[in-house]
């Protein structure tokens, strides 16, 4: 039941490569380029608090450096689980097991849970947990890069949905790691 709504899921939003030249570059945009954007937009987006003059009651060097430590952190514990999850289940790719699939890029390797998903996910949660504005935009993004890669053929909506799901349980786990080790407060002194 799962396993047919899923591929009937992806097969649906696939039939949208390969029709128009200028949705297949956005689709391609969107989950090759647009991680690494993201990933360079919220550290620029940290990285302003450290230029920011105490005065204008911004947080303090060491809170904003803490900040980007745990959003990397997140990020990368995301990107280094996946493939080792990976290699558990070692699901092949959509355009390798069903028929008439549409590939815009190549991609190797298994496809459960997909890595892109998991690291974007991590990365927009731990920022919005420490900055509230950014919730839409890291909404927005993940989205982006998970339809566009089932879109892409390289992964069907399970193995999206499975790196929604590690990407959120990292953050908001190493996130109540950190509230918890400091009694209850986000905020780390260095």
């Amino acid at each position: 039941m799962i396993s047919s709504l899923n591929n009937s899921i992806f097969l649906f939003l696939n039939s949208i490569a390969g029709k128009f030249p200028a949705l297949d570059f956005f689709i391609s945009f969107c989950a090759i380029i647009l991680p690494a954007v993201y990933v360079l937009f919220l550290f620029a987006y940290f990285a302003r608090g450290i230029i920011k003059k105490k005065e204008d009651r911004r947080p303090s060097v060491g809170a904003v450096a803490n900040d980007i430590l745990f959003m990397s952190l997140s990020g990368l514990i995301a990107y280094v689980s996946a493939p080792l999850i990976k290699l558990f289940f070692a699901y092949p790719r959509p355009f390798l097991a069903l028929q008439e699939v549409t590939t815009l890029f190549s991609a190797t390797g298994f496809s459960f849970p997909s890595g892109h998903a998991a690291c974007m996910m991590a990365l927009g949660a731990a920022s919005a947990l420490h900055d509230r504005r950014l919730s839409v935009l890291s909404f927005i993004v993940i989205i982006l890069v998970g339809g566009a890669r089932i879109i892409a053929g390289v992964h069907t909506p399970i193995d999206i949905l499975g790196g929604y799901i590690l990407g959120a349980g990292i953050a908001f786990g190493l996130y109540y790691i950190r509230v918890f080790h400091n009694h209850g407060q986000t905020e780390v002194r260095l």
